[in-house]
């Protein structure tokens, strides 16, 4: 039984990582997004570089999720049209 659960996921090419990606980035931005805009630091520079990567962080992770709800959709013979909007989410 341990072969047969060994290969089957072996040969699987998804994540085996919780669907967590992306909420450390999201708690981020959420974090730093009053710092900005407010306070002594408002025209600060480094500030806001900060707050640009860490929604740019965010972005590429519900890019990634979004791609992989693509291939998974995909794979599992999703309706042409349900595709067709998860690619103009995309």
């Amino acid at each position: 039984m341990r072969k047969s659960i060994t290969a089957l996921t072996s040969s699987s090419s998804r994540s085996s990582k919780p669907a967590i990606y992306g909420v450390v980035a999201a708690a981020e931005v959420e974090r730093l997004r009053p710092l900005s805009a407010s306070g002594p630091n408002a025209n600060n520079d480094a500030g806001s570089l900060e707050l640009a990567a860490a929604e740019m962080a965010h972005a590429a992770a519900e890019l990634v999720a979004l791609e992989k709800d693509i291939l998974r959709s995909s794979e599992n013979g999703a309706d042409a049209s349900l595709l067709a909007a998860k690619e103009t989410s995309r």
